[in-house]
């Protein structure tokens, strides 16, 4: 069954997280980030980052956004160890060229997961791959048309996969997600009332800026006589293929992790 959480407030969880806002800074070490077991110590530019909790200088509004987003994301991944200890070993990040700062946070905490950062945009995964070239691996495939075989990941996450989706072409995204994927899904997107959000607090552009999770262009904000992507056909799709597992609200987020359905009822699905 699934579960929802709507925080209205970042003082509601008070733990500490597997993705630290603040943490020890690491050394720079490209030639040797393999430790002995094969797994990745953090490397390349991570030490760059400045922690947000530390960082006075940044708006206040944006600090909170972004420590509402890592609790939830722990959240979200307590959720899917209650049903696997294991942690996945190949992970595919969609967006996780845009996303650097998660991206190595998520490599931080898991050392010995080989993850795959996905973009269409032949330019960015390009980018990512100078700046943090010894920890990911990387691709600019077409979300709709994924060169992988089916169950191929144990986890993809898509955080903010409107920006690089639409409602004509999410379902198709989903669909192809889930195929490749044999375990968790965990997608988010921003909800309409970020629109009010910006309005009432513009620098809280900041915080998205930081996560790398840029506001819907295309379809575009409310108050330019556009509309925001209908999430009603992001959560269809995603029932389709997937059973929910646990669902939050942190503001201005639509956050979910669910777990795939078989194979079969998959390829099911997508006919």
């Amino acid at each position: 069954m699934e579960s929802t959480m709507e925080h209205a407030s970042t003082d509601v969880i008070a733990k500490t997280m597997p993705f630290p806002l603040a943490e020890e800074p690491a050394e720079k070490d490209c030639g040797g980030c393999k430790d002995t077991q094969g797994g990745h110590k953090p490397c390349g530019d991570v030490s760059d980052d400045i922690p947000a909790e530390q960082d006075t200088n940044r708006p206040w509004v944006a600090r909170q956004l972004e420590t509402a987003f890592y609790n939830s994301l722990e959240l979200l991944f307590e959720a899917r160890a209650e049903k696997t200890s294991a942690d996945p070993k190949r992970i595919l990040m969609v967006g996780g060229c845009r996303q650097l700062d998660v991206a190595r946070r998520l490599g931080f905490v898991l050392p010995f997961s080989t993850i795959t950062l996905l973009d269409s945009d032949e330019t960015m995964a390009r980018e990512a791959q100078e700046k943090i070239q010894c920890r990911f691996r990387f691709d600019d495939s077409p979300l709709t048309a994924l060169p992988y075989a089916d169950d191929h990941f144990d986890m993809a996450i898509a955080l903010n996969v409107y920006e690089q989706a639409n409602n004509q072409t999410i379902g198709r995204v989903v669909r192809e997600l889930a195929r490749v994927c044999s375990g968790h899904l965990l997608v988010s997107a921003h909800r309409p009332i970020t629109g009010t959000l910006v309005s009432l607090w513009p620098k809280s552009n900041h915080a998205f800026e930081q996560l790398g999770m840029r506001l819907p262009t295309g379809e575009g904000l409310s108050k330019d006589g556009q509309v925001w992507p209908d999430d009603s056909v992001l959560k269809k799709a995603l029932s389709d293929v997937a059973e929910p597992l646990l669902t939050l609200q942190p503001w201005p987020w639509w956050m979910q992790i669910a777990r795939t359905k078989p194979a079969r009822s998959k390829r099911t699905q997508a006919v």
